[in-house]
């Protein structure tokens, strides 16, 4: 996931309860307790990012502004860009830093159940772009004796 759209899923899933994640849910084998911690950190951490969000909408707007203006600055569009950049990685760190509290609230059987959500996170541009070369189907299982695994 591009981080744009990371940031845009802040907005419309902050609010979103575990408990609507079903294949996570069963996947880790969350208790109720945990789905509810996790969800309050998940809001938590949407309401410390929703101050970084504005400015960046903002700046998006200027800069597409500034592209379809007759003439654009490429010393503004460049700033604004580099503004819209360091905002973004403002939030990737701020998620990095969470991170260690939402893994907290995990057992250790279900902390090493993240690593295939890893790889999987890992090859998923891989994946997509094999699909658009058809060098693979969407959703085609492994061959050659390979065993598909799912949650």
């Amino acid at each position: 996931m591009t981080y744009k759209k990371l940031i845009v899923s802040f907005v419309f899933s902050a609010g979103i309860a575990l408990a609507q994640l079903p294949d996570l849910r069963g996947f880790l084998e969350l208790s109720e307790t945990q789905t509810q911690e996790l969800t309050a950190l998940r809001q938590q951490l949407a309401v410390e990012v929703q101050p970084l969000l504005a400015p960046i909408a903002a700046d998006r707007q200027r800069l597409r502004e500034e592209l379809n203006s007759e003439v654009p600055d490429p010393f503004t569009a460049g700033d604004l860009i580099i503004r819209i950049d360091h905002a973004e990685k403002e939030i990737r760190e701020l998620q990095t830093s969470r991170r260690a509290d939402f893994q907290a609230v995990l057992t250790p059987d279900q902390a090493e159940k993240l690593n295939p959500l890893r790889l999987s996170n890992l090859l998923r541009a891989a994946s997509r772009q094999a699909v658009e070369l058809n060098l693979i189907g969407e959703g085609e299982p492994p061959t050659d004796g390979e065993t598909a695994t799912s949650p």
